[in-house]
C-alpha cells in the first residue's frame, strides 16, 4: 500500500469528520481480518473468535500511524512495532483465554 499512502492519509482525514464512513471501514477491516484468520485455519467463530478478530484489528490500528510516517523502504520501524504489538496482543489473548485448546474444542 505504500504507493497509495497519500490516498490513505486523505481517507484518514475524512474519517475524522465522517463517523459513519469510519464505522463502515472498520466493519470492512474486521471482515477482511476474519477471512484471513479463517484462511489461516482459525475458525474465528463465537465470542473467542470475535475477540481474536478484534485483537488483530486493534494491532492494525495501533501500527498504522507509524507506517504512515515511515520513510525507509524496509519499514524496519513499522515492523519492529508490529512485532511488539503482536507479542503484546498474544500475551493479552493468553491471559483472557481467547485461544482455544483441544479441551475447549471438545467441550463445545
Amino acid at each position: 500500500y505504500t504507493p497509495f499512502r497519500a490516498q490513505v492519509e486523505n481517507l484518514n482525514q475524512s474519517l475524522r469528520t465522517h463517523p459513519e464512513l469510519a464505522l463502515r471501514l472498520l466493519d470492512g477491516l474486521e471482515a477482511a481480518v476474519r477471512r484471513i484468520l479463517v484462511m489461516s485455519g482459525d475458525p474465528a467463530h463465537g465470542l473467542r473468535g470475535m475477540m481474536r478478530v478484534k485483537g488483530v484489528v486493534g494491532v492494525c490500528l495501533m501500527v498504522a500511524p507509524k507506517w504512515m510516517k515511515e520513510d525507509s523502504p524496509d519499514l524496519a520501524t513499522t515492523m519492529k512495532l508490529l512485532d511488539q504489538r503482536i507479542r503484546q496482543a498474544e500475551e493479552w489473548g493468553a491471559t483472557i483465554r481467547v485461544f482455544e485448546t483441544n479441551s475447549d474444542s471438545e467441550a463445545s
